[in-house]
């Protein structure tokens, strides 16, 4: 163990250097094309519990886009998945390959990324069909270095990024583990490759499998794990050390 805690801090060193080595992009205030940014208007104007389930809802969360797609990624029909994004071509390992854009609301649901302890970030565009995996090419990077106010929120949260985590060929999937992004997962599944239960990383019992997430965990999940006390000392130093820039 102590010897995978020590190559996760090495990975740390390589990728703060890399992204303060001009990787970050910078975004427009919404990148969102003009029917989705529509469709967020009306859809905030209804209550919570009235949004999930509803014709704006499923349209919001179905929009693709390829302005927000960019050169790395492409919509694609998988037997088994349904709707997923694949790599356009070979994809070097430390890239950001999408950004995320979204309405943030106050519940999780199978399109969300936390961005607080309380408020979960409905993406939108084409990044919420990034697929998930517990060995997964992608993770979420959080920029707070350029925050920014999303629609239904008025605080200051960071800009959100998908970056590979290894070299991905041209036609793979793109995806990441969705236990590093939710802390208790609304809509529950077993993933289809290992029959783990996909339910957040509260419930995350399994060592072995816990550790891999650690690095990858978003700064919001390492909050609540702290809170909890979920980690011991030797997790808590890399518990998400690569989704943070510096």
């Amino acid at each position: 163990l102590q010897f995978l805690y020590f190559i996760a801090l090495i990975k740390h060193f390589k990728m703060s250097q890399l992204i303060r080595g001009g990787m970050r992009v910078s975004l427009q205030s919404s990148i969102w094309p003009k029917n989705v940014k529509n469709a967020v208007r009306l859809l905030l104007a209804k209550q919570p519990k009235e949004q999930v389930g509803t014709p704006l809802f499923k349209q919001l969360s179905s929009t693709v886009d390829q302005d927000v797609l960019g050169k790395y990624a492409a919509l694609t029909e998988h037997d088994t998945m349904g709707r997923c994004l694949v790599a356009t071509e070979d994809i070097p390992k430390n890239t950001i390959v999408l950004p995320v854009d979204g309405m943030v609301m106050n519940e999780p649901n199978t399109w969300t990324i936390q961005v607080s302890s309380s408020h979960h970030l409905l993406s939108v565009g084409g990044s919420q069909l990034v697929a998930h995996s517990c060995s997964p090419n992608c993770f979420l990077l959080f920029d707070e270095s350029n925050s920014r106010k999303y629609p239904g929120s008025e605080q200051l949260l960071p800009s959100l990024y998908f970056c590979t985590n290894q070299d991905i060929k041209k036609g793979e999937l793109l995806s990441f583990d969705y236990n590093t992004s939710e802390w208790e997962i609304s809509d529950t599944f077993s993933d289809s490759a290992t029959s783990v239960a996909i339910t957040g990383f509260k419930f995350v019992s399994d060592p072995v499998y816990k550790l891999r997430l650690l690095p990858y965990l978003t700064p919001p999940i390492v909050d609540l794990g702290m809170r909890h006390n979920l980690f011991t000392p030797e997790e808590q130093a890399i518990a998400g050390i690569l989704c943070k820039t510096i």
